[in-house]
């Protein structure tokens, strides 16, 4: 008790140098605590980042491909591709679209893989419906670009729709986000797939201006087939309101399709498009993005040709989770920055602590003081000292703590870029295509987190044990000079001194 009286004592007795070194430690250790604090939230961020955005991924038709099957149609004279369109079996013509379309066993055997938590299959595929005129094409045939769409297999008519199939429609990203809401009826499902049923869902415009509801037929054509066989009855079981038009601006004018598009069980729309076990598009979601390079890997191993490509998202991760990992990298250099900042100031501190009571502890000495008795007493202000430093820390912690994440994360936030399609005459067929035959699927990365742009600084137990484990660290490098001074001390030459 005396030797804890006789530190506290001396530590109050030099009340200057005591609050000059409390000040000092303070602000070092506040710094340390709230980079410490940073990093975890960074940390921790970056991980959950991981398991909802860059872990989605698409097999799909690659663009070089398309590109090259694009020019080689292109430069095909009129008559070639007139001798193609009558003399075209309906195998072959099933052989032409299915070149462009994905292997429905490719995309399963992917979906094999240790990675994949879910996954969905679509095909997006133009169909003649022969009641049904379809105004959003009127531009095509206005501005001579039907001759432009034959060229790639495509043959519009004022009857063609685009007609979207998966597995289960509840799984489509636009029903999911909101963007097209169930209003009548009722969404396919997964036994509508399995089995085939012909059953589609409409828009409320669409439905509106055909007289058509919630168990209406339509008669829709099968591709390249005739007599019978070609015609199907489908049944409209759910009737869907548009909250966002899909408006893009291109050389068509103002395309629209939201409002001209059918929903449907992808094995149907297979059926109709004459395209069974073929799809334009597969999605899938992984664990997390950290195996991306090794599904790519395992795909490749699949797929075997340039034909198909493997799209992920990973650029989506990198653009919110490398904001993340700079701060984090910044502020584990300024944590370690700030510990020997502070080691510094303890040892130097120490020093002159003892240096200036050299004459004292050799009095103790000389008056039968054990070594131990000394350094307990030196060991209590020294605790005295960096218990304040760490409260006051603490404190300035959490108090300033996430305005610094703030301002560090600030510098890296992402750029948001928004792009629009020229008035190239490509760009709008491209466009066009993509809408027709599936070039982009319905299917949407996680959408974007904010978690790229702010910082969530948190005060868990962790960063309290820290600090914890930073005043006992720091206690026992402040005796590293009592021990050595102590233990040299001769009691004679102290006491010649004058």
């Amino acid at each position: 008790m005396n030797v804890f009286s006789r530190g506290l004592k001396s530590v109050y007795r030099n009340k200057a140098r005591s609050l000059i070194i409390i000040f000092l430690l303070g602000v070092c250790l506040s710094f340390s605590m709230a980079m410490l604090a940073v990093r975890m939230a960074a940390n921790s961020q970056v991980d959950d980042i991981k398991t909802k955005v860059g872990n989605y991924a698409e097999v799909r038709i690659s663009s070089q491909f398309f590109f090259n099957k694009y020019f080689e149609e292109r430069s095909k004279s009129e008559g070639e591709l007139s001798k193609e369109a009558r003399g075209l079996s309906e195998e072959e013509a099933r052989a032409e679209r299915e070149d462009m379309l994905v292997s429905e066993q490719i995309t399963d055997d992917v979906s094999l893989s240790d990675y994949i938590r879910t996954y969905d299959k679509f095909l997006t595929a133009g169909l003649t419906l022969p009641a049904m005129e379809n105004a959003s094409l009127i531009p095509v045939f206005e501005r001579g670009l039907q001759k432009e769409m034959a060229r790639l297999g495509i043959d519009l008519t004022a009857n063609t729709f685009a007609f979207t199939g998966n597995t289960d429609a509840a799984s489509l990203s636009d029903f999911r986000e909101g963007k097209k809401e169930l209003i009548q009826g009722r969404l396919y499902d997964y036994f509508d797939y399995r089995n085939a049923n012909p059953v589609v869902l409409i828009e409320k415009n669409l439905a509106e201006k055909n007289g058509l509801g919630v168990g209406s037929t339509i008669e829709a054509e099968v591709n390249d087939k005739s007599g019978r066989e070609a015609i199907l009855e489908l049944t409209v079981v759910g009737i869907y309101e548009a909250k966002e038009a899909e408006r893009t601006t291109n050389p068509l004018g103002n395309f629209n399709p939201s409002g001209n598009r059918f929903y449907a069980p992808l094995s149907l729309v297979q059926k109709l498009n004459n395209t069974p076990d073929y799809v334009d598009t597969a999605s899938y979601y992984f664990d997390t993005v950290d195996h991306s390079n090794a599904l790519l890997t395992f795909f490749r191993g699949i797929s075997g040709s340039d034909k198909l490509e493997m799209y992920t998202n990973i650029a989506d991760y990198q653009t919110l989770a490398d904001p993340l990992s700079k701060v984090g990298n910044t502020s584990s250099i300024a944590l370690w920055g700030s510990l020997g900042a502070c080691a510094l100031i303890l040892l130097l501190a120490m020093l002159l602590i003892v240096r200036g009571r050299v004459k004292e502890l050799g009095v103790l000495k000389a008056v039968g003081a054990a070594d131990r008795q000394i350094l307990g007493q030196l060991a209590f202000e020294v605790v005295g000292l960096c218990l304040v430093a760490v409260i006051i820390a603490t404190i300035m912690t959490a108090i300033f703590g996430q305005g610094l994440g703030n301002w560090m994360i600030k510098g890296n936030r992402p750029v948001e870029e928004s792009t629009q399609n020229g008035g190239q005459d490509g760009a709008g067929v491209g466009q066009m295509l993509s809408q027709l035959r599936g070039g982009g699927a319905p299917a949407e990365a996680a959408g974007e987190s904010s978690a790229g742009r702010e910082i969530q600084v948190l005060f868990t137990s962790k960063l309290f044990l820290f600090g914890a484990l930073m005043l006992l660290g720091i206690c026992l490098l402040g005796m590293v000079v009592p021990v050595i001074g102590v233990i040299r001390l001769r009691p004679a030459v102290v006491l010649r001194m004058e």
